[in-house]
């Protein structure tokens, strides 16, 4: 049997079943390397910053799994699924890219090729800083949402007409599935979506199909000529560049409806383990999402946030935002931006709040950068049915990190009194 080293390619099956590649491992069969990942003695010790530093073709790359750091720069024209593939680890750990494609854990001929090409460990102090359990996403970070609006027909009473007098069968509209599929895709499949039908046929879902934006005709990027919005649902629902929807009692078959924007809890070791035995992310009901930058300071006034945004999923309404500087002692209500009027459980919009927030005795806007002394501004939102954040973002912690709505912390510096 033969393999290949592989950070992140799919491999050829055999007639055995087997993940077969051109090149051989002699004599390895069935054992692993003994020091596959391990410290290995007399070998220079690597800092991360190190490694990071040879992350780029044209100079020396370096990768490392577990505690051991390998330069595989002959390897990556080699690499059977391109060397854009294994670039990607570049500078940094195999080891994610692993747990993803796992024929690399389970194929005991690569220890043997991965150790040929070691040149030392990775300090065991920063190992085992960079080994605490983290998440597998993408750092979106709270500033991935936006705001506007957008017209277009309801749904509803689209497929209320296409089904003309026959109607929608009631199995559908009560216990069914609506999905959606755009013309983008991967190369192989397109992007698909789904949302239960009661969202779409309720006479407050207030699906559309969005055509115009801010009085505009919809932007290529934001899904022309048509996209399905869903408001107050996950944005991975809102298909862009829409080319079909369907009725169905099944919720879709897409890959990203199935294996992504998963909300995974603890139990998952890995984000892709059992992916589709969890419930996709819908309405975000109970979600407060509350962001604060600081806009300025003032010896006299105390530091000034301004227009910035809160909001919660599901059509509830933002009714107070509160800010805080001693770690969620003691709080102070948020002025609003403009309130939108009450619609019950059809809140889509977001709320805009400033804040002037008093300094602390012994901290004012004089002196030298020398003299600062850094403050924490803490924010929290409530909805109208009292739904508030976590404090903290461990309380919620699952294998994606996604639906991280704790406390908003801002850190600014303000000077010393002299």
């Amino acid at each position: 049997m033969a393999v290949a080293l592989l950070v992140g390619s799919a491999l050829t099956p055999c007639d055995s079943g087997t993940f077969c590649e051109e090149s051989a491992v002699e004599g390895v069969e069935g054992k692993w390397h003994p020091h596959f990942g391990e410290p290995v003695d007399g070998l220079k010790t690597y800092k991360i910053a190190q490694v990071a530093e040879h992350n780029k073709e044209g100079s020396t790359v370096w990768v490392t799994f577990k505690q051991g750091v390998y330069d595989i720069t002959e390897f990556v024209a080699k690499h059977p699924g391109g060397k854009d593939k294994i670039l990607m680890a570049a500078g940094g750990a195999v080891d994610e890219f692993w747990r993803l494609y796992r024929q690399h854990l389970q194929l005991p001929e690569i220890s043997f090729m991965l150790e040929e090409m070691r040149i030392g460990n990775l300090d065991p102090e920063e190992y085992a800083q960079a080994n605490l359990e983290s998440v597998k996403s993408l750092g979106w970070n709270p500033g991935a949402i936006s705001n506007a609006i957008w017209t277009g027909p309801r749904l509803r009473e689209v497929l209320q007409y296409v089904y003309g007098d026959m109607g929608v069968p009631d199995e559908v509209t009560t216990d069914g599935h609506v999905q959606f599929w755009g013309r983008d895709g991967d190369g192989q499949h397109n992007y698909g979506a789904s949302v239960p039908a009661p969202k779409v046929f309720s006479d407050n879902g207030d699906v559309i199909l969005a055509l115009e934006m801010n009085g505009e005709p919809l932007p290529i990027d934001h899904g022309w000529p048509v996209r399905v919005l869903v408001p107050g649902s996950a944005g991975a629902r809102n298909v862009k560049w829409l080319s079909r929807v369907c009725l169905e009692l099944e919720e879709s078959p897409s890959f990203w409806q199935k294996n992504d924007y998963k909300f995974l809890q603890v139990s998952f070791e890995h984000s892709e383990d059992n992916a589709e035995d969890a419930e996709a992310l819908q309405m975000i009901r109970t979600s407060l999402y509350a962001k604060g930058e600081v806009a300025g300071s003032n010896p006299g006034n105390g530091i000034l946030t301004r227009f910035m945004y809160a909001y919660s999923g599901g059509g509830r309404r933002v009714k107070e935002v509160d800010v805080s500087i001693d770690g969620g002692k003691t709080w102070s209500q948020a002025m609003m931006e403009g309130h939108p009027e009450v619609r019950h459980d059809r809140n889509w919009s977001w709320v805009l709040w400033s804040a002037v927030i008093s300094i602390p005795p012994g901290l004012i806007n004089v002196g030298t950068p020398e003299e600062e002394e850094e403050v924490e501004i803490i924010v929290r939102a409530f909805d109208d049915a009292n739904n508030t954040q976590p404090e903290r973002s461990a309380t919620i912690w699952n294998v994606r990190g996604l639906v991280n709505n704790s406390w908003h912390k801002v850190k600014v510096r303000v000077s010393r009194e002299m």
